[in-house]
């Protein structure tokens, strides 16, 4: 027996999913989390978080930024990319926790903000994720094969483009934010938290 899952009940079941597992904020419980957030600055230049941070079963693991040569071998933890934190790529403020491809760009309150604009917009007018489901873009299995391939690829390319001017915007408010604070520019993510 062969059971056959749509992509709506895919997406659906991530929409259930996603804001309990993946891009959440931060979380208090976290045993290495005050060591994390103060060991982990923004690098000048690009504004990723950047420096050592210990993993959930205590190995200690180098977090790079976008400026830096990266180790491409995975640190072990279940993560898709190596990444513990990232700021919130519109207030630029909170710091939520990142390495899977279903990890959110915005902390809760600007994600409320982002899905009303999508909704009116009627389509992904911004991205709110790496990943095509988090975004309403999927392969239509219902469509002829020809259109179906050539209207994903379209959506995801143009959400790859999407995705490069959030990121942008991320560095731009997080630049001000940081002016705003009076905080330096290299400032660790336990300073960004408390401001």
């Amino acid at each position: 027996m062969v059971i056959e899952i749509s992509d709506e009940q895919i997406y659906q079941r991530y929409e259930q999913q996603q804001n309990i597992v993946y891009g959440r904020p931060i979380e208090a419980a976290d045993p290495n989390l005050l060591e994390n957030l103060s060991s982990l600055s923004l690098c000048p230049k690009c504004l990723q978080p950047r420096g050592k941070m210990r993993l959930w079963y205590g190995k200690l693991v180098e977090q790079h930024c976008h400026c830096e040569a990266r180790d491409e071998r995975k640190w072990g933890d279940g993560r898709d990319f190596n990444t513990g934190y990232e700021t919130c790529y519109c207030c630029g403020l909170e710091v939520l926790e990142s390495g899977s491809k279903y990890s959110s760009f915005f902390c809760q309150d600007c994600k409320k903000a982002i899905y009303k604009i999508n909704e009116a917009a009627g389509r992904c007018a911004i991205p709110v994720g790496r990943h095509s489901f988090m975004n309403g873009i999927w392969f239509n299995k219902s469509a002829p094969l020809d259109e179906a391939v050539s209207a994903f690829v379209g959506k995801a390319n143009s959400m790859g483009n999407l995705i490069v001017n959030v990121n942008e915007h991320k560095v731009l408010i997080l630049r001000h934010q940081l002016k705003m604070l009076q905080l330096p520019e290299n400032a660790s993510l336990l300073e960004l938290t408390k401001a």
